[in-house]
């Protein structure tokens, strides 16, 4: 009896799918919504700020960091009145190696194009929907992120397919 109980438990946890789970809102120790001065004190630690190059009525400030050691190379950040509403990370060359699935479960994730895995993560609670959007050179390994509030102006991006 007791096995038969533990067989039907077991057999019950494999048929109940997996929760998708969504992209988390901070890449490369940015986190969307955190103050300047704070993503400012965390990448102080980790790398250097690049000159930047000031653009005629660009509306948002964005900053440009060589970071020192891990998985990300560089990131680059925009700010909107005070607070981080974008953030864009590209993989280090000689780093590690950062699968697609390694950013968000695959199950909840739109592909759109070969190499072009797009997130839409709703609001919850407190927390603002965003959207994650990670782009390659193979099918496995990501080349670049950037996660951004919905509401937020991004950066261009040439390869967007919508």
């Amino acid at each position: 009896m007791r096995s038969w109980s533990f067989t039907c438990s077991a057999i019950l946890l494999l048929a109940i799918p997996a929760v998708a789970k969504p992209p988390r809102a901070e890449l490369a120790g940015i986190k969307l919504g955190m103050s300047e001065e704070t993503a400012h004190e965390s990448l102080e630690k980790r790398g250097t700020k690049q000159s930047e190059k000031e653009k005629e009525g660009e509306r948002d400030e964005q900053e440009s960091w060589q970071l020192k050691r891990g998985p990300w190379g560089y990131v680059a950040f925009g700010v909107a009145s005070g607070r981080v509403s974008w953030v864009t990370a590209f993989a280090r060359e000689d780093g590690p190696r950062i699968r697609y699935a390694d950013i968000g479960s695959l199950a909840g994730s739109h592909r759109s194009g070969t190499y072009y895995v797009k997130w839409k993560v709703p609001a919850t609670g407190r927390a603002r929907a965003y959207t994650v959007i990670a782009r390659g050179r193979d099918s496995i390994y990501v080349a670049s992120v950037s996660m951004l509030n919905v509401d937020a102006r991004r950066p261009a991006d040439p390869d967007d397919p919508r």
